[in-house]
């Protein structure tokens, strides 16, 4: 008779679900299944090589992260960072490869189940009778029809979904990412010629939105001799639809107003995601209400990502990572 060997579950295959999965599979014998409701994984960390060896960030391409921290090692990610000028204060710094390189240091292994396009809407937990005659700790309901069982359930994704899953699990989890707050920014990626900037391209409109931050790259690792890449951030409201962004009609507009002669082949990437901007750790009282939360949740059940991390500054994507580690180490012994 085969070995039933312990499952756990991963809603959300962003950088922080990715880590959860990453800490649980060094512990061996569990089996781990991941939920993504994307065509890909990794969240809000992507990049792309574009023609003639370009590399762009889709999010934002600055962090604030330390590229001392011993993590870069663990991961394979030693000398990633790079300082990079966002005109802002801090230390800012960019990943030589794009943030991309997180996410393929932390890609799921073939033995894993990664389950994409996938949503859960709900999860439920069987009862003492019910586990003593064999069955596991929780079901997950998916939004196909689909039930998965679980002896442990990791939910890495944005706080709005993760309040939608619990309610029925924990209601008095669930009542702590009520109204849960973003700045949400639309990024736009624009590779051209560096002889055509003489000057600031910041405190500008575009369409009447103000752009919220430039960012400008120059890097020969990221772009050749005699280009240049920027990255412009526009604040927006995504529950309303704005057609003029939809048909990339921004980034005309930015290549208008700058007198940007685009790069030919080279064509605008625009990302928008709407919860890559957590405002709630900024609040005096978030630190009270996630211990609130992680108590509410049952023994097996954790959170991960940038949305729960209590800092004092913008979450990094080293935070979200140890997030990752973090829910692991709260899941694991219902797994043993």
């Amino acid at each position: 008779m085969p070995i039933k060997l312990p499952h756990a579950v991963i809603i959300g295959a962003g950088v922080s679900g990715l880590a959860a999965a990453h800490a649980l599979r060094e512990r061996n014998y569990i089996r781990i299944t991941t939920i993504e409701l994307n065509s890909k994984w990794g969240g809000s960390l992507r990049g792309a090589r574009l023609i003639g060896g370009i590399v762009v960030d889709f999010g934002r391409v600055g962090t604030l992260d330390d590229p001392n921290d011993e993590l870069w090692d663990e991961i394979g990610l030693e000398d990633e960072l790079i300082p990079i000028d966002m005109h802002e204060p801090g230390d800012w710094v960019m990943f030589r490869h794009s943030q991309a390189s997180v996410v393929r240091a932390l890609k799921p292994q073939l033995e894993e189940l990664l389950l994409l396009r996938s949503a859960v809407t709900s999860i439920g937990e069987f009862d003492a009778n019910a586990r003593a005659h064999g069955f596991p700790r929780f079901c997950l309901c998916l939004e196909n029809g689909t039930v998965l069982e679980a002896d442990a359930v990791i939910i890495a994704v944005p706080a709005p979904r993760a309040e939608r899953i619990l309610r029925s699990l924990s209601p008095a989890a669930a009542a702590q990412l009520v109204n849960y707050r973003f700045d949400s920014i639309l990024r736009v990626n624009i590779v051209h010629y560096t002889q055509d900037i003489d000057r600031d391209l910041r405190g500008m409109r575009v369409g009447g939105k103000p752009i919220t931050y430039v960012v400008r790259v120059d890097h020969p690792i990221r772009v050749p001799d005699g280009m240049t890449w920027h990255q412009f951030g526009l604040r927006y409201d995504p529950t309303a639809g704005d057609p003029e962004w939809e048909n990339r009609g921004i980034s005309e507009q930015i290549a208008t107003l700058f007198d940007l002669r685009v790069a030919p082949k080279i064509r605008p990437h625009l990302f928008a995601w709407p919860f890559d901007e957590p405002l709630e750790w900024r609040d005096a009282g978030f630190a009270a209400r996630m211990e609130a939360l992680h108590r509410a949740l049952p023994d097996g059940v954790a959170v991960a990502g940038s949305d729960y991390v209590v800092t004092d500054k913008r979450p990094t994507i080293a935070d979200r990572i140890r997030s990752g580690f973090a829910a692991a180490d709260r899941v694991y012994p219902a797994l043993i």
